[in-house]
């Protein structure tokens, strides 16, 4: 079986607000961070990367299995990344 963990009673609540509006971006998680100097790019993403590993519910999709919504590991991590220039 897949890596799953029970939603919490207060996760559900995030939950059903997201069933009466599954197209509604109101929690969606964004990073936005200014860096000042040399920035290895490639290394940047490389630690995020590993840092969604290590914390499984950034890398989860809710699955109802029984009639109860858990968090699922996805098999994939999927962390868009985007580096603006602004110097």
């Amino acid at each position: 079986m897949e890596y799953t963990i029970k939603l919490s009673p207060y996760a559900k609540i995030f939950y059903n607000e997201w069933l009466l509006a599954p197209e509604s971006s109101t929690y969606n998680l964004s990073i936005d961070q200014i860096f000042y100097g040399n920035l290895d790019v490639n290394r940047l993403k490389k630690a995020l990367k590993r840092y969604v590993a290590e914390h499984v519910l950034l890398n989860s999709h809710i699955q109802e299995i029984d009639e109860e919504p858990y968090w699922v590991k996805n098999n994939n991590i999927n962390v868009i990344f985007k580096v603006n220039n602004i110097c």
